[in-house]
């Protein structure tokens, strides 16, 4: 069902439950498989670290039937009524809060991964839900701006997983299924240290199955901050035809398209933004405190987003 899809997606990153909690209400229905419990066994096989793969400068929206699937927006809550009342599943967007959460806390949950590198209790998370039993680990790196590891599923799937204290480290490392260039965000914010993530999941015959990566951004004066991510998952096509958002639900909804062509829904709600353009395998995000229109454009505008899955 169409909710599936934003259910895996914020399951496989680190943010407060409220936020979590938030998006998850956005879904209609909310049916699951169940995960099964976990057993612990050792790794089938150990798998180095690939070399750094070379990304292509394909927009993200072209190729391999990757068409956009953003919600539609409709005036209220009665033409979303209207337009849900003749369908059997459909999806609405709707916003929480508009309390932004702080910066302190965001920064909290993103590094966890980063602060709790060589503990089992951190290597959970997945955007394939045929990959979800995580059964052992093997640090590659511990030290430096840069820390690697394996994470192993029970069928012999590996998660190669990577935490930086910058971002833009971690640029090079995707297939080119989705991928940004974040110089222009590094030299006109902060980015927060250990909060930057990235992983790729694969079967046990090294196909690419999905990738997710993520930074946090901050103004100079932590006035205003940023969350950037995107998921690519190869082994799912979304369809976002019966999800809706009504701009009474919102102070403000419209469809931003970028200088590189990027279709993003942004929706404005108290002092919270939240961005998104998806597509049939991939979603990109921004979730952002204290920014105003422009400056989202902005942002947008030069995420250098690419890709061609």
């Amino acid at each position: 069902m169409n909710n599936e899809r934003f259910e895996r997606e914020i399951e496989s990153i680190a943010m407060p439950e409220d936020m979590k909690a938030r998006i998850l209400a956005n879904c209609h229905h909310n049916q699951r498989e169940p995960v099964p419990e976990k057993k612990r066994k050792a790794p089938w096989k150990v798998v180095l670290v690939a070399a750094v793969l070379v990304v292509c400068a394909v927009p993200v929206l072209a190729g391999q039937g990757n068409s956009l699937q953003n919600p539609t927006i409709l005036p209220d809550g009665q033409a979303v009524q209207d337009a849900c009342s003749q369908l059997d599943s459909y999806s609405l967007v709707s916003p929480n809060s508009g309390t932004p959460h702080s910066l302190e806390k965001m920064t909290e949950s993103r590094r966890m991964k980063w602060d709790g590198w060589a503990s089992e209790d951190t290597m959970g998370g997945t955007v394939v839900m045929s990959m979800t039993d995580w059964t052992g680990m093997k640090v590659l790196e511990a030290d430096g701006p840069v820390k690697a590891r394996e994470v192993y599923e029970k069928r012999g799937g590996v998660k190669t997983e990577y935490a930086a204290e910058n971002p833009v480290d971690l640029q090079g490392l995707e297939s080119g299924a989705v991928a940004w260039d974040l110089t222009w965000m590094n030299e006109n914010y902060a980015c927060v240290s250990g909060a930057d993530f990235f992983y790729r999941i694969e079967d046990r015959w090294g196909n690419l199955l999905g990738e997710h990566c993520t930074a946090l951004y901050a103004t100079q004066d932590e006035q205003a901050w940023f969350s950037l991510e995107w998921t690519y998952d190869s082994t799912y096509a979304y369809d976002g035809t019966n999800t809706f958002v009504a701009e009474s639900d919102y102070d403000l909804v419209y469809e931003y398209t970028t200088v590189q062509g990027h279709t993003f829904l942004l929706q404005f709600y108290g002092d919270c933004v939240w961005a998104e353009c998806i597509t049939t395998h991939a979603w990109v995000s921004l979730y952002g405190g204290y920014l105003e229109p422009d400056q989202v454009e902005e942002l947008l505008d030069n995420l250098s987003l690419t890709g061609g899955g």
